[in-house]
């Protein structure tokens, strides 16, 4: 009886013995899979984290890419021809207008008007790898967008295929063909436009200052699903950093900037007006671009000439006016916001060196002002927020800030540059 009960004890403890042996080889086996998985995603994080800067320019047909680990410009695109006098490109006084980037950023998509063409990058290589010719579609394309699903390119020609009817085409990004066109914009050239894709729900948003309507877009269907009338904004499309609406953190309501002296607040989901501010009350303002600081619970904007407004999002209501420089009263041409609540904004004035100023979100004061170079055209900042890049369209700048110090660290010779896009 004892040698039994000693030897269903031997047996009891050899199972609860293969049992341990069984649950350490699994831990042992989770073990390494975790530490070869973690051993390579510092190179795929490596690997994403290099962002570049995409700088256009106004009087060439090159695009400059700084890498913005080095801040050295690592390549200059030719993209399509030059003007050389055709009357269209001159009234822009422009040829490389617009860049936008695939939702993977793999693929970067650049419109030269004069040459009627959007041609397709491959932002690892730098290089060429297809252009699509929308002459038969459409003439002179300027602002372009790519939806958020990345399937479909939507580009708006300012003249139309008959040279007075202004035509958003849409492309195809799998084929990169025209597939088809969103019409009931208004019909009359060179109207100020402006397309915003919503990042949180399939839609994109059409402004026609001509019609006083902000066209609704299902981007799935391309088919205009909504008008919202009496809202216009006649400095749409000034700069890819100067957004005319913005979108709260939940995605429920959008902000737009009108002319000549509100902003209207929109509920995304009935596509209805829920509010009207009033942010100018004269006619030498106008609001034309708007920023939610990232905590959601102000709304920046951009007055034209030299003034911020701060709206609270809760009630609506104005609770700041941030006059920039009285003296010599600059211009604003865009804005961008840190991640940690810092508002850049870059001015420019007439024949004055006009710097960029810094306003903490949290007090709500001007922090700091940086003279970069003649012209702030456009600025931008990398997603940690640690350096913002400004072009200075009058210098053949683009000065590198970092944003810890608020000094610049670079000046980085570019021809011409006026818009900056991030990879």
């Amino acid at each position: 009886m004892q040698y039994e009960d000693l030897n269903r004890k031997a047996q009891s403890n050899l199972k609860h013995l293969v049992i341990y042996a069984l649950i350490i080889i699994v831990v042992i086996v989770v073990a390494l899979y975790v530490i070869s998985n973690f051993s390579h995603s510092p190179k795929i994080n490596a690997a994403k984290s290099q962002v570049l800067a995409y700088v256009t320019s106004s009087y060439s047909n090159v695009l400059s890419v700084i890498n913005t680990t080095s801040n050295k410009v690592i390549e200059n695109i030719t993209v399509g021809n030059i003007s050389t006098g055709n009357a269209f490109s001159d009234i822009l006084n422009q040829n490389l207008l617009s860049v936008a980037f695939s939702p993977d950023s793999k693929l970067v998509y650049a419109v030269n008007s004069y040459s009627n063409t959007i041609y397709v990058i491959n932002a690892s290589s730098n290089k060429i790898i297809d252009n699509i010719n929308i002459s038969a579609a459409g003439v002179l394309p300027t602002y372009i967008a790519v939806t958020s699903n990345g399937k479909f390119l939507y580009v708006y020609d300012t003249m139309g295929n008959d040279f007075n009817s202004p035509v958003i085409n849409i492309i195809n990004t799998s084929s990169n063909k025209v597939i088809g066109a969103i019409n009931g914009i208004s019909s009359t050239a060179f109207n100020s436009l402006d397309i915003t894709i919503d990042p949180y729900n399939n839609l994109a948003y059409v402004m026609d200052s001509y019609s006083k309507s902000l066209l609704v877009v299902n981007t799935t269907s391309n088919k205009i699903i909504a008008d919202i009338g009496n809202i216009s904004n006649y400095l749409a499309g000034l700069s890819p950093n100067a957004p005319i609406m913005a979108f709260s953190p939940n995605g429920k309501l959008a902000y737009v900037a009108c002319s000549p002296k509100y902003v209207a607040v929109i509920n995304v989901t009935s596509n209805k007006v829920t509010a009207n501010i009033t942010v100018v009350n004269n006619t030498e303002h106008s609001p034309f671009s708007i920023i939610i600081s990232p905590n959601g619970k102000s709304a920046y904007i951009a007055d034209y000439l030299n003034r911020i407004t701060i709206i609270n999002t809760t009630s609506n209501r104005i609770i700041k006016n941030i006059t920039l420089n009285k003296a010599t009263k600059p211009s604003i041409s865009s804005m961008v916001v840190t991640p940690n609540g810092e508002l850049y904004i870059a001015t420019y004035g007439s024949n004055i060196t006009t710097p960029v100023y810094v306003i903490n979100m949290t007090s709500n004061r001007i922090i700091k002002n940086i003279t970069t170079g003649l012209g702030p055209s456009d600025i931008a900042i990398l997603p940690d927020g640690k350096l913002a890049y400004v072009a200075n369209s009058g210098s053949n700048t683009v000065s590198v800030i970092n944003t810890a110090s608020n000094t610049i660290i670079e000046n980085i010779t570019v021809n011409s540059p006026e818009d900056i896009i991030l990879s």
